[in-house]
């Protein structure tokens, strides 16, 4: 993780690598291998669900900065930007579940508000636009049709000004339009009347490095956003023991 020093030292002070290796050395710490579904009296497994979609979200990012910096450092730039593109769809996709579910836990009085509660995490886990998973998803009584990554990304934005204009300006990269295709591999000499190509052009490496710091900065908002969920577990779990038990 930002280990080639004669690169990232040009762009980046030691303090910020150094943050920024202690950020991710942080979130990946906090991955689990496995989680153990029911609790205790009851069976009660919806706050395991919880948790469970965070821990995909979590090992998604982790994978994706990771494999981004591998990437980088083998000078396959776009590539890695591509992955860090993602990096901001899926913190933002995140942030947007951790920020509904207070509402969604109001009231917790009956086993509706239980089954509610399991259906949205259900409709965020298994969020799809592929018509036949929705389909059946639908015979099952829940709702899986994904929320427009715009949406999400432009919610995140109250918490990170100018994100939305950060993630159009990487999509032009992601997409097969000027950033991404012949700005990226071609140099054009007027003079000479030629175009050289590479995938190693310095500015390419600088341009990657700053996405993939931008990528990983954005785990600190990942990190924030399971733990306030997590704090909201405790009271959902003691309250479903409580409502299963008296019905």
């Amino acid at each position: 993780m930002l280990s080639d020093r004669e690169v990232v030292g040009q762009h980046l002070s030691e303090d910020t690598v150094r943050e920024l290796k202690e950020l991710f050395e942080r979130v990946s710490a906090q991955r689990l291998d496995c989680i153990r579904f029911g609790e205790p009296p009851t069976g009660f497994n919806v706050s395991d669900k919880i948790r469970a979609y965070g821990q995909a979200n979590l090992w998604r990012c982790v994978q994706q900065c990771r494999d981004a910096e591998v990437l980088r450092q083998s000078s396959c730039g776009l590539s890695a930007i591509i992955l860090c593109r993602s990096v901001f769809e899926t913190v933002a996709s995140y942030s947007h579940f951790a920020r509904q579910l207070p509402d969604k836990m109001k009231p917790l009085k009956t086993k509706s508000d239980l089954q509610r509660i399991d259906e949205f995490v259900l409709s965020k886990s298994f969020a799809t636009r592929e018509s036949s998973a929705k389909e059946m998803a639908a015979s099952d009584g829940v709702d899986v049709e994904a929320v427009s990554i715009i949406t999400q990304i432009k919610k995140l934005e109250k918490r990170h000004p100018n994100l939305w204009k950060k993630y159009e300006f990487v999509s032009e990269y992601a997409h097969p339009n000027g950033f991404g295709t012949l700005s990226w591999y071609g140099r054009t000499n007027s003079r000479e009347r030629t175009v050289k190509f590479s995938d190693d052009w310095d500015d390419c490496e600088r341009d990657a490095l700053g996405w993939s710091v931008a990528a990983i900065a954005l785990l600190e908002t990942l990190e924030a956003d399971i733990a306030g969920v997590e704090e909201q577990l405790p009271e959902l779990s003691f309250s479903a023991h409580k409502i299963i038990a008296q019905q």
